[in-house]
């Protein structure tokens, strides 16, 4: 992931714009970001760094197409997944200043049918994600049908009946549902389909010209190839229909389209300042709480600073775009490929462009000082969502000690390493995630932790309150013969394209997943298996004849498949 090849061949891939106004210092610091993280010979990126709507860095790495060795270009075209929710978030906002609806308005006025289930759901609730609606992505339904054409009437059958996670309006939970009725109502109230509504008030306004919807029905130009990761290195990403995303992720764009946006809502071209800067505002819930969210961005910030911010994730593509509206700041990157995350090169950029020297520096603690933040803790939202909308099962983060280290490790999840800052604070997998423990007014002991990242959150801080519940114990792995590890090689087929392929390496069991890593496979008994680098099993299915027939994966809930090969 952050080799770097023929150092002469990336000199020849890279292109650097003019940065005026960035130092050389500053510039050598974001290059070797840069380049630590991603490959001339692999999937790359675009980044482009602008002051008052003028590019002062831009960067293009790696390849757009790895099959044809086709090197990135500043104007290719990339899915932004989740950005595309601001765009929508406008849409509806330019229909309120023409006087066509209110925010406040219940959802039912332009779609009756809908089942709120006897509650108020109004248009802001979809933009702000506290309407309770469950997002269909996180949906077991959606698992079996994502590359799959959908009407958005069948899309909307397949969420609308399930249970509100909570009274709309009284808490915070992202949902890709709530956008794509959003842009039901823009269809509804304009008369119009949602991309020719963005494309006569937004696109061509602000002569967006390489900005469209994605579509397997249209040539897009110069739009790049997205990619997953495969146990090797890479692979094309997992083919899915351009019918769900739609209002909460359907457009593409590149960086330069992206700039001109960005651009324009810091004047009254395609909206007035007044809507535009109620966008930007910190929702507040009816609990008093703010969501770190305004309509269609998260609204954070850091030493006073206000920092804007959304990003996106979408078959083999990633994007991260922040804003910074007092030095009219914009900062975007836009990837075509799943493995290496953008925001954290994000992260480190914008720590060093407004001098936040956020450093990681650990404070030296001792063992017997760690001991009072180790137990079981509830973990109520995850990935900006609460934990309801995956399953009714409920969710753990455990805090252990080993080799005079604390570590974490969330129900289904990886366990990692905690850096103590100070304060009952710490790092988690880089400087700018933290938790922070809290005290029991009365006693002082360690009641709670708070999870949160240092330049914006998806929704409110998830606050873990600590239990009872004791930490599961260590599981201990056994050797099986070759000849019953063999049984188990094969693809297993859990639906909507996705498997997870057996096989044996070294005299080892490994399993790969769709669009991921191969993991080894610990043996507890002759058919159950569990994982080390996530909190996860796996029990392989006989029949009679005992032969292979299936298997469940255990991980924050369970996945059946059977055996197809």
């Amino acid at each position: 992931m952050k080799k770097i090849f023929f150092l002469l061949f990336i000199s020849s891939l890279f292109f650097t714009a003019n940065a005026q106004t960035i130092s050389g210092v500053t510039e050598k610091f974001i290059d070797s970001v840069l380049n630590a993280n991603y490959s001339a010979i692999e999937p790359g990126a675009v980044l482009l760094i602008a002051e008052e709507g003028k590019p002062i860095y831009q960067k293009v790495l790696g390849m757009a197409s790895v099959e044809l060795t086709v090197p990135m270009k500043e104007d290719y075209v990339f899915a932004i997944g989740s950005m595309t929710k601001q765009f929508t978030a406008i849409a509806i906002l330019q229909l309120v200043q023409q006087g066509k609806l209110n925010l406040k308005d219940d959802i039912k006025l332009y779609m009756p049918d809908y089942n709120s289930h006897d509650k108020i759901i109004t248009i802001e609730n979809l933009l702000t994600h506290t309407a309770g609606i469950p997002s269909f992505t996180e949906m077991d339904t959606f698992s079996t049908l994502f590359n799959k054409d959908i009407t958005l009437k069948e899309m909307v059958g397949i969420f609308q009946d399930a249970p509100l996670m909570f009274e709309p309006g009284t808490d915070w939970s992202y949902s890709n549902s709530g956008f794509n009725l959003a842009g039901m109502i823009i269809e509804k109230v304009s008369g119009m389909t949602y991309e020719d509504y963005q494309q006569k008030n937004i696109f061509d306004p602000l002569k967006m010209t390489s900005t469209t919807l994605g579509s397997k029905e249209k040539i897009i130009p110069r739009f790049v190839n997205g990619y997953q990761p495969s146990m090797v290195n890479y692979m094309p990403a997992s083919e899915f229909s351009w019918t769900w995303p739609y209002a909460a992720g359907q457009i593409v764009s590149n960086v330069n389209d992206l700039l001109k946006w960005d651009d324009a809502l810091y004047t009254n071209k395609i909206l007035n300042q007044e809507l535009i800067q109620q966008a930007f505002t910190n929702y507040k819930l009816s609990t008093g709480e703010y969501a770190n969210y305004g309509y269609g961005w998260t609204v954070g910030e850091y030493n006073g600073v206000k920092i804007i911010r959304h990003g996106g994730a979408i078959n083999g593509f990633l994007s991260d775009a922040i804003r910074i509206p007092e030095k009219h700041l914009y900062i975007v990157m836009l990837t075509n490929n799943t493995k290496q995350r953008p925001d954290g090169v994000m992260n480190e950029i914008l720590n060093k462009l407004l001098h936040f020297d956020i450093t990681g520096n650990a404070v030296p603690i001792d063992a017997e000082q760690l001991k009072k933040y180790t137990g079981t803790y509830q973990v109520n939202r995850t990935g900006g969502r609460l934990v309801s909308n995956y399953s009714d099962e409920l969710i753990y983060r455990y805090f252990t000690i080993d080799s005079n280290n604390l570590y974490a490790q969330r129900t289904g999840g990886a366990k990692y390493k905690l850096t103590y800052l100070g304060n009952d604070e710490f790092y988690t997998t880089d400087k700018f995630s933290r938790i922070k423990f809290g005290h029991d007014a009365a006693d002082k002991s360690i009641m709670t932790t708070n999870m949160f990242d240092v330049f914006g959150n998806y929704g409110p801080n998830d606050i873990g309150m600590k239990t009872d519940i004791p930490i599961p114990t260590e599981r201990m792995e056994i050797e099986l013969p070759q000849e019953v590890l063999q049984k188990y090689e094969g693809k297993y087929d859990f639906g909507g394209g996705f498997f997870i392929k057996i096989f044996i390496k070294d005299n080892k069991l490994f399993g790969q997943a769709t669009g991921q890593g191969a993991f080894e496979m610990f043996a507890e008994n002759e058919t159950e298996f569990f994982l080390k680098i996530v909190d996860a099993s796996i029990t392989f299915q006989l029949n009679d004849a005992g032969e292979t027939i299936g298997m469940t994966l255990h991980q924050g809930g369970d996945m059946h498949a059977k055996k197809v090969d």
